[in-house]
This record gives C-alpha cells, structure tokens and sequence, in this order.
C-alpha cells in the first residue's frame, strides 16, 4: 500500500523558476495558436482554400482581365 508516510518521503525533481517560466509560455502559445481562429492551422486552412479557388478560378476562365481583377481584389484583402 501507499500510506502518507512513504507519500512524504518520495522526492519529486522541479525545474527552477526560470525552465518553469520558459516552459509556460511555450505552452501558452502552443494553446493560442490551436484555439485563435485568426492564426495556425484555420487560418491556414482558409487561406489555401481561397489561393486554390484563386487559381481554379483564373485557369477556367481563359480571360485575361480576371487574373488582373482578382489579383486587385487579393491585394485589397491583404491591406485589410
């Protein structure tokens, strides 16, 4: 069994408080780019989904004055 007694005397190894630090803030921006919507692999997700329908879109066409529209519109969501 495990009682209190050999509980009290198991020696547990703690980084100090500067790896503790160093290793919060990893973690805590390991969680912000999983949960932000903004940011990681949505925001990836979507931007390779509107460069996909970009150029679908621009070889469909055959229409020279498309690849230019698009393109201002693309620099126009960029600047926002």
């Amino acid at each position: 069994g495990l009682s209190v007694s050999k509980l009290n005397n198991v020696m547990i190894a703690v980084p100090d408080k500067k790896v503790q630090d160093k290793i919060a803030n990893i973690l805590d921006n390991f969680e912000k780019i999983c949960s932000d919507l903004n940011i990681g692999l949505p925001a990836e997700i979507e931007a390779r989904q509107k460069q996909y329908e970009f150029y679908r879109d621009a070889l469909l066409s055959f229409d020279n004055s498309y690849f230019v529209n698009v393109e201002r519109e693309r620099e126009r969501e960029r600047e926002r």
